[in-house]
Protein backbone atom coordinates (compact mmCIF):
# COMPACT_ATOMS: atom_id res chain seq x y z
CA UNK A 1 0.00 0.00 0.00
CA UNK A 2 2.80 2.37 0.90
CA UNK A 3 4.68 1.43 -2.14
CA UNK A 4 1.55 2.28 -4.43
CA UNK A 5 1.05 5.68 -2.39
CA UNK A 6 4.52 6.79 -4.28
CA UNK A 7 3.69 5.04 -7.12
CA UNK A 8 4.53 8.06 -10.40
CA UNK A 9 0.96 7.16 -11.71
CA UNK A 10 -0.84 7.71 -8.61
CA UNK A 11 1.69 10.92 -7.29
CA UNK A 12 0.58 12.39 -10.82
CA UNK A 13 -3.50 11.65 -10.35
CA UNK A 14 -3.18 13.40 -6.75
CA UNK A 15 -1.45 16.48 -8.00
CA UNK A 16 -3.95 16.98 -10.96
CA UNK A 17 -6.81 16.71 -8.34
CA UNK A 18 -5.27 19.05 -6.00
CA UNK A 19 -4.30 21.74 -8.28
CA UNK A 20 -8.49 20.95 -9.80
CA UNK A 21 -9.46 21.69 -6.27
CA UNK A 22 -6.96 25.44 -6.03
CA UNK A 23 -8.16 25.83 -9.26
CA UNK A 24 -12.12 25.47 -8.10
CA UNK A 25 -11.68 27.11 -4.79
CA UNK A 26 -9.82 30.33 -6.87
CA UNK A 27 -12.01 30.62 -9.52
CA UNK A 28 -14.99 32.32 -8.02
CA UNK A 29 -13.14 34.47 -5.89
CA UNK A 30 -11.46 36.00 -8.89
CA UNK A 31 -14.33 36.22 -10.59
CA UNK A 32 -15.58 38.42 -7.64
CA UNK A 33 -12.65 40.30 -7.48
CA UNK A 34 -12.74 40.79 -11.19
CA UNK A 35 -16.86 41.87 -11.01
CA UNK A 36 -16.10 44.32 -7.60
CA UNK A 37 -13.62 46.25 -9.50
CA UNK A 38 -15.78 46.38 -12.98
CA UNK A 39 -18.57 47.69 -10.86
CA UNK A 40 -16.49 50.11 -8.83
CA UNK A 41 -14.97 51.15 -12.29
CA UNK A 42 -18.10 51.68 -14.34
CA UNK A 43 -19.28 53.33 -11.36
CA UNK A 44 -16.36 56.20 -11.03
CA UNK A 45 -17.07 56.18 -14.66
CA UNK A 46 -20.46 56.85 -14.97
CA UNK A 47 -20.48 59.60 -12.21
CA UNK A 48 -17.64 61.88 -14.45
CA UNK A 49 -19.64 61.31 -17.40
CA UNK A 50 -22.88 62.44 -15.29
CA UNK A 51 -20.92 65.22 -13.79
CA UNK A 52 -19.58 66.14 -17.63
CA UNK A 53 -23.28 66.13 -18.81
CA UNK A 54 -25.01 68.62 -16.17
CA UNK A 55 -22.01 70.78 -17.03
CA UNK A 56 -22.74 70.66 -20.46
CA UNK A 57 -26.22 71.50 -19.85
CA UNK A 58 -25.27 74.21 -17.17
CA UNK A 59 -23.24 75.83 -19.58
CA UNK A 60 -26.09 75.63 -22.57
CA UNK A 61 -27.96 77.40 -19.86
CA UNK A 62 -25.43 80.17 -19.08
CA UNK A 63 -24.60 80.50 -23.22
CA UNK A 64 -28.70 81.51 -23.82
CA UNK A 65 -28.56 83.59 -20.91
CA UNK A 66 -25.34 85.64 -22.07
CA UNK A 67 -26.90 85.71 -25.73
CA UNK A 68 -30.06 86.98 -24.80
CA UNK A 69 -28.32 89.63 -22.44
CA UNK A 70 -26.75 91.00 -25.55
CA UNK A 71 -29.42 90.55 -27.49
CA UNK A 72 -31.34 92.38 -25.71
CA UNK A 73 -28.58 95.96 -24.93
CA UNK A 74 -27.41 95.82 -28.98
CA UNK A 75 -31.45 96.00 -30.28
CA UNK A 76 -31.68 98.81 -26.81
CA UNK A 77 -34.66 96.91 -26.60
CA UNK A 78 -38.09 98.41 -24.69
CA UNK A 79 -40.38 96.12 -22.00
CA UNK A 80 -41.96 95.65 -25.39
CA UNK A 81 -39.62 93.90 -27.67
CA UNK A 82 -38.18 92.04 -24.95
CA UNK A 83 -40.13 89.34 -25.02
CA UNK A 84 -39.58 88.34 -28.55
CA UNK A 85 -35.86 89.16 -28.20
CA UNK A 86 -35.92 86.57 -25.42
CA UNK A 87 -38.00 84.18 -27.41
CA UNK A 88 -36.07 84.24 -30.65
CA UNK A 89 -33.29 83.21 -28.82
CA UNK A 90 -34.29 80.79 -26.11
CA UNK A 91 -37.30 79.88 -27.49
CA UNK A 92 -39.12 79.44 -23.90
CA UNK A 93 -42.66 78.80 -23.99
CA UNK A 94 -43.21 81.40 -21.48
CA UNK A 95 -41.93 84.47 -20.27
CA UNK A 96 -42.93 86.10 -17.85
CA UNK A 97 -42.78 89.98 -15.96
CA UNK A 98 -43.95 92.01 -12.77
CA UNK A 99 -45.78 94.99 -13.22
CA UNK A 100 -42.97 97.44 -13.70
CA UNK A 101 -42.12 95.19 -16.69
CA UNK A 102 -38.30 96.07 -15.65
CA UNK A 103 -37.62 92.11 -14.91
CA UNK A 104 -38.27 89.11 -16.78
CA UNK A 105 -38.18 85.77 -15.77
CA UNK A 106 -38.43 82.30 -17.97
CA UNK A 107 -37.57 77.82 -17.51
CA UNK A 108 -36.59 76.17 -19.67
CA UNK A 109 -35.23 72.18 -19.59
CA UNK A 110 -31.97 71.78 -21.20
CA UNK A 111 -31.12 68.10 -21.57
CA UNK A 112 -28.26 66.30 -22.85
CA UNK A 113 -27.51 62.13 -22.57
CA UNK A 114 -24.58 60.70 -21.80
CA UNK A 115 -23.43 56.63 -22.88
CA UNK A 116 -23.32 55.01 -19.49
CA UNK A 117 -20.27 51.92 -18.95
CA UNK A 118 -22.24 48.99 -17.90
CA UNK A 119 -20.21 45.63 -15.73
CA UNK A 120 -21.90 43.57 -18.79
CA UNK A 121 -22.56 45.08 -21.77
CA UNK A 122 -25.79 46.69 -20.36
CA UNK A 123 -25.73 50.08 -20.16
CA UNK A 124 -26.47 52.56 -23.13
CA UNK A 125 -27.59 56.56 -23.02
CA UNK A 126 -28.61 57.91 -20.21
CA UNK A 127 -30.39 61.29 -19.92
CA UNK A 128 -29.47 64.05 -17.97
CA UNK A 129 -32.07 67.42 -17.74
CA UNK A 130 -31.88 70.60 -15.55
CA UNK A 131 -34.79 73.41 -15.31
CA UNK A 132 -33.37 76.60 -15.09
CA UNK A 133 -34.79 80.10 -14.44
CA UNK A 134 -33.31 82.70 -16.48
CA UNK A 135 -33.61 86.26 -15.08
CA UNK A 136 -33.24 89.62 -17.26
CA UNK A 137 -33.36 92.59 -15.36
CA UNK A 138 -33.09 95.95 -17.16
CA UNK A 139 -31.13 98.68 -15.27
CA UNK A 140 -29.99 102.24 -16.32
CA UNK A 141 -27.13 100.66 -17.58
CA UNK A 142 -28.11 98.25 -19.95
CA UNK A 143 -30.23 94.60 -19.53
CA UNK A 144 -28.29 92.01 -16.73
CA UNK A 145 -28.64 88.24 -17.75
CA UNK A 146 -28.53 85.45 -14.58
CA UNK A 147 -29.22 82.23 -14.66
CA UNK A 148 -29.37 79.35 -11.99
CA UNK A 149 -30.89 75.41 -11.27
CA UNK A 150 -33.92 74.92 -9.83
CA UNK A 151 -36.33 72.32 -8.92
CA UNK A 152 -37.85 70.98 -11.93
CA UNK A 153 -41.50 71.35 -10.75
CA UNK A 154 -40.98 74.83 -11.93
CA UNK A 155 -40.39 73.96 -15.90
CA UNK A 156 -43.71 71.56 -15.83
CA UNK A 157 -45.79 74.21 -16.65
CA UNK A 158 -43.90 75.77 -19.10
CA UNK A 159 -43.83 72.20 -20.50
CA UNK A 160 -47.57 72.19 -20.76
CA UNK A 161 -48.13 75.37 -22.19
CA UNK A 162 -45.29 74.43 -25.29
CA UNK A 163 -47.33 71.41 -25.91
CA UNK A 164 -50.73 72.94 -25.67
CA UNK A 165 -48.91 75.30 -28.43
CA UNK A 166 -47.86 72.13 -30.42
CA UNK A 167 -51.63 71.32 -30.60
CA UNK A 168 -52.95 73.92 -31.41
CA UNK A 169 -50.69 74.58 -34.10
CA UNK A 170 -51.29 71.23 -35.60
CA UNK A 171 -55.28 71.43 -35.16
CA UNK A 172 -54.94 75.11 -37.07
CA UNK A 173 -52.91 73.14 -39.93
CA UNK A 174 -55.99 71.26 -40.42
CA UNK A 175 -58.46 74.64 -40.44
CA UNK A 176 -59.31 77.01 -43.20
CA UNK A 177 -56.61 79.93 -43.04
CA UNK A 178 -57.94 83.56 -43.83
CA UNK A 179 -61.90 82.25 -43.75
CA UNK A 180 -61.87 81.05 -40.25
CA UNK A 181 -64.95 81.76 -37.78
CA UNK A 182 -64.98 82.00 -34.23
CA UNK A 183 -66.78 78.76 -33.97
CA UNK A 184 -64.00 76.91 -35.91
CA UNK A 185 -61.25 78.85 -34.14
CA UNK A 186 -62.52 77.70 -30.71
CA UNK A 187 -63.03 73.78 -31.45
CA UNK A 188 -59.26 73.91 -33.23
CA UNK A 189 -58.24 75.09 -29.26
CA UNK A 190 -60.71 73.09 -27.32
CA UNK A 191 -59.28 69.69 -29.59
CA UNK A 192 -55.79 69.47 -28.33
CA UNK A 193 -55.48 72.03 -25.17
CA UNK A 194 -54.59 69.50 -22.33
CA UNK A 195 -54.48 70.20 -18.96
CA UNK A 196 -54.00 73.97 -20.32
CA UNK A 197 -57.08 76.58 -19.96
CA UNK A 198 -57.55 78.94 -23.06
CA UNK A 199 -59.09 82.43 -23.25
CA UNK A 200 -59.79 83.70 -26.97
CA UNK A 201 -58.95 87.41 -26.75
CA UNK A 202 -59.01 88.55 -30.19
CA UNK A 203 -58.66 87.88 -34.38
CA UNK A 204 -57.82 90.01 -36.59
CA UNK A 205 -56.91 89.94 -40.51
CA UNK A 206 -53.35 91.02 -40.92
CA UNK A 207 -52.10 91.40 -44.79
CA UNK A 208 -54.08 87.72 -45.64
CA UNK A 209 -53.28 86.29 -42.32
CA UNK A 210 -55.57 85.61 -39.33
CA UNK A 211 -53.83 86.88 -35.92
CA UNK A 212 -54.93 84.94 -33.11
CA UNK A 213 -54.34 86.22 -29.42
CA UNK A 214 -55.01 84.05 -26.83
CA UNK A 215 -54.26 83.49 -22.97
CA UNK A 216 -52.86 79.98 -22.18
CA UNK A 217 -53.26 79.46 -18.43
CA UNK A 218 -51.24 76.06 -16.70
CA UNK A 219 -52.25 74.76 -12.94
CA UNK A 220 -48.43 74.59 -11.30
CA UNK A 221 -49.79 71.29 -9.60
CA UNK A 222 -46.03 70.10 -8.71
CA UNK A 223 -45.12 73.85 -7.63
CA UNK A 224 -47.58 75.07 -5.43
CA UNK A 225 -47.23 78.58 -6.96
CA UNK A 226 -50.82 78.95 -8.45
CA UNK A 227 -51.40 78.90 -12.12
CA UNK A 228 -48.71 79.99 -15.07
CA UNK A 229 -50.38 82.38 -18.11
CA UNK A 230 -48.80 83.11 -21.09
CA UNK A 231 -50.19 85.61 -23.97
CA UNK A 232 -50.08 83.91 -27.15
CA UNK A 233 -50.08 85.11 -31.13
CA UNK A 234 -50.90 82.58 -33.86
CA UNK A 235 -50.86 83.49 -37.10
CA UNK A 236 -52.89 81.26 -39.79
CA UNK A 237 -51.81 82.47 -43.48
CA UNK A 238 -53.99 82.00 -45.97
CA UNK A 239 -54.80 78.92 -47.85
CA UNK A 240 -52.32 78.17 -50.85
CA UNK A 241 -50.08 80.58 -49.11
CA UNK A 242 -46.73 79.89 -51.59
CA UNK A 243 -44.48 82.58 -49.53
CA UNK A 244 -44.00 80.05 -46.89
CA UNK A 245 -42.76 76.77 -46.98
CA UNK A 246 -45.39 73.90 -45.31
CA UNK A 247 -43.69 73.64 -41.64
CA UNK A 248 -44.42 77.66 -40.99
CA UNK A 249 -48.34 77.78 -42.20
CA UNK A 250 -49.24 78.33 -39.00
CA UNK A 251 -46.80 80.59 -36.48
CA UNK A 252 -47.13 81.12 -32.67
CA UNK A 253 -44.87 83.16 -30.32
CA UNK A 254 -45.70 84.77 -26.76
CA UNK A 255 -46.41 88.02 -26.75
CA UNK A 256 -46.72 90.53 -23.88
CA UNK A 257 -49.56 90.29 -21.21
CA UNK A 258 -50.63 94.04 -22.36
CA UNK A 259 -52.21 92.18 -25.80
CA UNK A 260 -54.51 89.83 -24.17
CA UNK A 261 -55.00 91.89 -21.49
CA UNK A 262 -56.23 95.21 -23.79
CA UNK A 263 -57.72 92.68 -26.76
CA UNK A 264 -61.91 92.46 -26.43
CA UNK A 265 -62.99 88.94 -27.10
CA UNK A 266 -64.35 87.81 -30.43
CA UNK A 267 -67.62 87.51 -30.73
CA UNK A 268 -69.25 84.26 -30.95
Amino acid sequence: MTRDAHHPVVTRTTRRVTTGCLLLLTLPAALLAYFWYSAWHSGQVNKKRERDAVAQVVQQAHDDADRTGKSLNGRHADETEAVDVIWQVTRAPVIQHGLSATQFTTYITRTTTYNELGVLPAGGPVEVSRCFALTYRHTPSGWTPEDRIVDKALCEPAKRIADAVSGIRISLEGAVGGGLTNQEMQRAFDSRVWHVRHDLRATHEDAGTTAITVNLTAEDTNSGRGTTQQCYRFDVPTPHDSTRPPEEHVTARPVPELQCAQAEPPRT
